[in-house]
């Protein structure tokens, strides 16, 4: 048999079985892929990293106020001991 009638055969034998799928684009099934390891990573992170924008804000301001609170306590000259 030549490389032809092997090609031919292969050929036939494929289309006899039905096995034609529909053509894909290979590009867009690696962006999508893509997009969902990406999305995975991303709910990852805000799971383990994350803090909603207004729990952020208020902790900041937390730490201003207690911040603010202890340099007021703060005296200016410490009393002298004179013995």
């Amino acid at each position: 048999m030549t490389w032809n009638v092997r090609l031919l055969t292969l050929v036939r034998n494929f289309l006899e079985n039905n096995l034609v799928g529909q053509v894909i684009n290979l590009n867009k099934i690696r962006k999508q892929k893509a997009r969902k390891e990406k999305e995975v990573q991303a709910a990852h992170n805000r799971i383990t990293h994350g803090q909603l924008k207004t729990t952020k804000l208020k902790s900041e301001k937390l730490a201003k106020k207690d911040q603010r609170d202890l340099d007021g306590k703060i005296l200016a000259d410490p009393p002298s001991t004179i013995d």
